[in-house]
């Protein structure tokens, strides 16, 4: 066969084309016009090599993405100071990003051509050119790209892309580029498409196919149903749906109970789900069922129940930090309204519909995702609905609870997440008076040093951690949940496995005894909240003495007595990246402003015990916020707290 084939079907083409006049899609067709204006003004030149790796494309000091220029490959200004970059890593990064804007330019292109608006035949051809201009450009040279300097380190890399997963997300979209054009593209094109970029694209992935259950491997099963559907290999569909690690062993063996996905990293969660989107997309529009939607259902419905009030997300494990039902959940994904978008299309539960609304009532309905699966418009978004409450709810990992004035979020897992896992067993996050307090920074790009030596370390969250040195893995469990109060245990096994420490800690080495301290340890953490008020039971055993640190990130300013403590947190859990080390010497309950409210900390100091007081990084790295220290020499110790906050109206923001 020498042809694409007919996908997708004339039924789902005809409600696509429906969408190009329906009024409800106004704004998201406003707003791909207004993209594609840009596409056609300001195109990168397609690749002359393979490109590097995104993560590489941050300011090492700040943790923020550096601003990509598509005219400008060799230099990358920072956003928060200006300072330059250029020269590798930072060029072969760039190249992530021509990928990302060419196949989403071309993606774009395809679906405004498709759905055949009338009395836009210059930008039907228009749109055709560029579609074919991207599809065709990367025939070309796709089989003799050169590779980057800096490859990805084995087997599971790409040819245009860094990693196969890039890869992934690239053919996607070029292959429902060239589905959407369909014959608009000449025989002799599409011919020269499918051999030069289609089928040695399968050839490589298929080749590479990512063999365990992990975010990346959704992608993969994705990208190749995508292209056997375009190229109509029903045995290869068979396959990826039912095989080992196909889509559905993958969402058996991979979603949890509570329906969120295994690494429990919401950007993750919602990663997997972008693939699943598209799976699940090429099935409809190919007519074929999918008898695991329930699964992709409850995933979607999961966040909404981790959500603090103002929509934001608590960012778990390797997550972005600024995610929320509000805006954007992970990089190169769609964003809240397009998932919901979709949600609200396929199971038409009113919760989804109800943040659909939301982000409607904000933007206006402006996303892919409503063109490509849009259903009508749901109801407006009840009044307050960023500040409605949700129940209190206990998952396999994580649990919530509520009350009118805080939301508290405890992790015990019993997993650590693996590669994206961070060592903060019993950590906790807190939200009152408009906003998040104790904060779980997430993570920046993974290219930077910062992400290891501060965010993937213990002293980044609000838990204990012993003798300065971070959490190695370990086992946690929910031990009671009644909605106001939960309380959580984790166990370390009597011999810490060192080699597994260095793994989960990347490239940071610690001293070699550091593991030690760990064995043989058990924490407990109780917490109950009753209106404005939080309790909380920190207890600690351990077969000999250890020091005790019990930390509490707060986003806020103390005003109370202190004086300086140079040195006295030090150690490579995280304490080498705080500054302005103090001892607290106020007596009494510790007060913290908080933007819209105040947070009052009272607890009873043991003989002996320090409190200390320093400022942390907070995401980016610049938004700093004070974390507090309790540090005491013991066997066994329970840290006692009972924390307030009081609302004085306003918000604080993310």
């Amino acid at each position: 066969m020498t042809d694409l084939v007919a996908f997708p079907s004339a039924a789902w083409l005809g409600a696509l084309r429906a969408r190009g006049t329906d009024p409800g899609f106004a704004a998201a067709r406003r707003a791909l016009d207004e993209r594609l204006a840009g596409y056609h003004q300001v195109l990168p030149d397609l690749p002359v090599r393979q490109a590097g790796y995104y993560h590489d494309f941050f300011c090492p000091t700040h943790a923020v993405q550096l601003v990509f220029d598509p005219r400008q490959p060799h230099r990358h200004p920072c956003p928060v100071d200006g300072e330059v970059f250029a020269g590798e890593p930072f060029d072969s990064a760039w190249g992530w990003s021509v990928n990302d804007m060419l196949s989403d330019a071309a993606l774009r292109a395809a679906v405004r051509h498709a759905m055949g608006a009338p009395g836009a035949a210059g930008k039907r051809a228009a749109d055709a050119a560029l579609t074919r201009h991207v599809l065709a450009g990367y025939a070309e040279r796709y089989r003799t790209l050169p590779r980057a300097p800096k490859p990805y380190p084995g087997d599971y890399h790409g040819i245009a892309c860094f990693s196969a997963l890039d890869e992934d997300v690239w053919i996607i979209r070029l292959a429902w580029a060239a589905a959407l054009l369909g014959d608009a593209l000449a025989s002799v094109d599409r011919q020269a498409i499918r051999e030069g970029l289609f089928e040695p694209a399968r050839e490589h992935l298929a080749r590479v196919r990512y063999r365990q259950v992990q975010n990346v491997a959704n992608w993969d099963n994705s990208a190749l149903l995508t292209l056997a559907l375009l190229l109509g290999d029903d045995a290869a569909i068979e396959d990826i749906l039912e095989g080992e690690y196909g889509v559905r062993d993958e969402l058996a063996r991979g979603v949890g109970s509570d329906g969120l996905w295994w690494e429990v990293s919401l950007s993750y969660h919602y990663y997997v789900l972008a693939a699943l989107s598209w799976t699940v997309r090429g099935l409809r529009a190919s007519g074929r069922s999918f008898a695991l939607e329930g699964v992709v259902r409850e995933m979607l419905r999961t966040p909404l129940d981790l959500a603090f009030p103002d929509g934001s997300l608590p960012a778990i494990n390797d997550c972005w930090y600024h995610i929320s039902l509000l805006g954007e959940v992970g990089h190169g994904i769609p964003s809240a309204e397009g998932f919901h978008e979709l949600a609200w299309a396929w199971f038409g539960q009113p919760e989804f519909g109800r943040v659909l609304a939301a982000n409607a009532t904000r933007t206006g309905r402006t996303t892919l995702e409503g063109l490509l699966d849009g259903a009508d418009v749901p109801a407006a978004a009840p009044a307050g609905w960023a500040v409605e409450r949700r129940p209190s709810r206990q998952l396999d990992d994580l649990a919530v609870l509520r009350t009118g004035e805080l939301t508290a979020i405890v992790k015990a897992s019993p997993r650590d997440g693996d590669a994206h896992g961070h060592p903060d067993q019993l950590g906790l996050q807190l939200f009152g008076a408009g906003g998040r307090i104790a904060i779980d920074p997430g993570t920046p790009g993974y290219g930077i040093a910062l992400n290891d030596t501060w965010y993937r370390q213990t002293a980044a969250h609000s838990t204990a951690l012993l003798d300065s040195a971070s959490q190695p893995p370990a086992s946690a469990a929910f031990t009671s949940f009644d909605g106001h109060s939960v309380t959580a245990e984790a166990q370390w096994a009597d011999a810490v496995d060192w080699a597994q420490v260095v793994a989960r800690t990347r490239e940071i080495e610690w001293p070699q005894d550091a593991s030690s301290a760990y064995a043989g340890v058990r924490m407990k953490r109780r917490l109950r909240l009753d209106g404005p008020l939080m309790t909380d039971a920190f207890e600690v055993q351990a077969p000999g003495e250890r020091t005790i640190d019990w930390l509490l990130h707060v986003r806020g300013t103390f005003a109370g007595a202190t004086e300086p403590a140079i040195g006295a947190l030090a150690g490579g859990c995280g304490y080498d990246q705080l500054i302005d080390v103090r001892r607290i010497t106020a007596v009494g309950p510790l007060a913290f402003e908080l933007t819209a409210g105040r947070l009052t900390l009272d607890i009873t100091p043991e003989p002996g015990e320090a409190l200390l007081l320093a400022s942390a990084p907070g995401n980016p790295a610049a938004d700093r916020h004070l974390v507090v220290v309790r540090r005491r020499r013991a066997a066994h110790t329970r840290f006692d707290a009972r924390i307030r906050v009081h609302s004085t109206g306003g918000t604080t923001g993310g």
